[in-house]
């Protein structure tokens, strides 16, 4: 008899298969670790998700919407009289599931029925042909990296000192490499001072900064020298005039 898989287990294979963005699969299946057997009733809060998923919180409230209103997530908020905090409840969920109704999670019999008793191409032990489909939509590539580099440029465009246009500045921004995002970034408060040290009131915008790479004119900052070593001090005029003075410590003439 073919063991029953769990709600949670084919919910997450229905997630790597599905055609959700790789970075929202990424989000779903952290969450799924967090959930039991039957796929729901799970409490993570977004300071969790974003820990367990490196991304921002921002992000993570991004794509758990995104889930949800493509029916694979069911989001609730629970919360006591009186206190201003709540709780988000999340529960596992199958978009346009036979038998699955909304905020409840699917029956085994039902919309599940198809999915749980089977074995999935690929999955037997010691096969290398379900490893290689999901390498190929890993969550864990460009798309993560993309957040992470949007991250990047949101915290570099709040140190900017002038008001300019994201879109812009982020088209440029995903243009450079990772050195020279990194270089920039760091160089910005440099920039800032030595122009204004130069009596310049007016800073150019962020995108012509990044995309003229502006950093790159800023003088070589100053390297710390090595210590030089003193000289060993000469003969004084007496020892001079007196050479049977001028002899080792502990020597006497």
């Amino acid at each position: 008899m073919a063991k029953v898989q769990s709600t949670s287990w084919s919910w997450r294979h229905a997630i790597i298969s599905s055609g959700l963005e790789p970075t929202t699969r990424h989000v779903l299946l952290t969450i799924s670790c967090f959930m039991n057997d039957l796929g729901g009733g799970c409490y993570p809060t977004t300071k969790q998700l974003e820990q367990a998923t490196g991304l921002s919180e921002r992000s993570v409230c991004t794509h758990i919407a995104k889930a949800e209103s493509a029916g694979w997530l069911t989001v609730t908020k629970h919360g006591l009289a009186g206190r201003k905090w709540k709780n988000h409840e999340y529960e596992a969920r199958w978009p346009d599931a036979e038998g699955t109704e909304a905020r409840s999670v699917p029956q085994p019999n039902e919309a599940l029925k198809d999915v749980q008793c089977l074995t999935p191409r690929g999955t037997e032990r010691r096969s290398n042909e379900a490893l290689k489909d999901v390498q190929s939509n890993s969550p864990y590539t460009t798309p993560i990296e993309r957040e992470r580099a949007r991250d990047g440029f949101d915290q570099a465009l709040k140190r900017w000192p002038v008001v300019d246009s994201p879109k812009t500045a982020l088209k440029v921004w995903n243009s450079l490499s990772l050195s020279d995002r990194i270089e920039g970034a760091n160089e910005i408060e440099r920039f800032v001072a030595v122009n204004r040290s130069a009596g310049r009131k007016l800073i150019c915008s962020f995108a012509k900064y990044l995309g003229e790479r502006m950093w790159k004119a800023l003088p070589e900052r100053t390297q710390p020298r090595a210590p030089v070593p003193d000289k060993p001090a000469g003969p004084s005029p007496f020892e001079r005039k007196n050479p049977k003075w001028n002899h080792k410590p502990g020597v006497t003439p």
